[in-house]
């Protein structure tokens, strides 16, 4: 995990000076639709994230950030680093296909336990001023804490997300 937040960090930074970027600040809710192997839905938690997004290309993103989580086994610190692809852009509305992987920490005592997972999603933003948009997306979502296996015979849950946000661009004018 060391690694993966070490190799973001230094993606932001190497990017950070170029023009297209943007900043998303999202509430996620976890509606889970499974848990080990087994069918159940129910509510598995929230989050509060903070992502930053810069384009790699004209359709290809490049997205990293950090994710606060109240989830099934506790209060948990993801690192997300993943990739987008611009599927619609149209005057006000935008849509993109996301892939994320997902690394950190639920933090229990006396140590805290490894988390990690994957979501694959869509988001649709409508740009409601010139600088910023509402957005709104959801997907699957999986995420596991192996260890937890030594607490509960619940340790992975499989979520359709529902996550709603503020993008603000932070692209430079010309």
């Amino acid at each position: 995990m060391k690694n993966i937040l070490i190799l973001s960090f230094f993606l932001t930074l190497f990017y950070w000076n170029t023009n297209a970027q943007k900043l998303h600040l999202e509430t996620h809710l976890f509606p889970s639709l499974a848990y080990q192997n087994t069918f159940e839905t129910g509510y598995n938690g929230t989050a509060f994230a903070i992502e930053y997004q810069k384009t790699l290309t004209s359709d290809w993103d490049l997205l990293t950030g950090l994710e606060y989580s109240f989830v099934g086994w506790g209060n948990q610190g993801l690192v997300e680093l993943g990739l987008s692809r611009n599927l619609m852009k149209k005057e006000k509305l935008s849509l993109n296909a996301e892939l994320t992987l997902l690394n950190g920490l639920a933090w229990f005592r006396p140590k805290s336990l490894y988390v990690w997972g994957g979501m694959v999603g869509v988001t649709l933003a409508w740009n409601v001023r010139k600088r910023s948009s509402l957005t709104l997306g959801t997907g699957i979502r999986y995420t596991q804490c192996p260890a937890y296996k030594d607490y509960s015979r619940i340790y992975s849950y499989l979520d359709i997300p529902i996550h709603i946000g503020w993008q603000i661009d932070l692209e430079k004018d010309e």
